[in-house]
């Protein structure tokens, strides 16, 4: 009992940090991200969200492509909570008026309580280097042809 009271104690302590220091992770992330020039949306604020989670979306960017390149390195969901690991397309976002393209631009990340500054520096410096590889080999890919195209007749 003695050993649940101090765990009690401690919680009630953390109850008023944690919300603020989660907060403030993810307001980095965000501006370090967009401090590199990265195209994204927040597609939630205050109120409407919880301490320290994020649904970011990342213009041009598909997001499965993005959550494998950092498989690795970054933990990142695709989509909202609810839907995770489903095929289906997320009813969260879709009630938010997003069409398909944007639910595929999609990511959650999320900022707990263990976390600190270096992580969410490398999180961002992560996350836009594979943004800024993915959009180059996307605009370095030869264009395509049609079949008839460069034929003399």
């Amino acid at each position: 009992m003695v050993g649940f009271g101090a765990a009690a104690r401690v919680a009630a302590l953390r109850l008023e940090k944690d919300p603020a220091h989660v907060r403030d992770l993810a307001d980095r992330l965000v501006s370090r991200l967009e401090a590199k020039q990265v195209r994204l949306q927040r597609n939630t604020t205050g109120s409407h969200q919880l301490p320290g989670s994020l649904s970011l979306r990342f213009f041009g960017v598909d997001a499965p492509s993005l959550i494998d390149a950092l498989a690795n390195s970054v933990c990142l969901s695709e989509g909202s909570a609810c839907t995770s690991g489903q095929i289906q397309p997320s009813h969260v976002l879709s009630a938010m008026s997003f069409t398909e393209s944007e639910m595929r631009e999609t990511v959650r990340i999320y900022c707990g309580r263990y976390n600190g500054c270096s992580e969410i520096d490398y999180a961002a410096d992560a996350i836009a280097d594979a943004i800024r590889r993915m959009t180059l080999a996307h605009w370095s890919d030869p264009p395509v042809r049609s079949v008839n195209e460069g034929r003399s007749r």
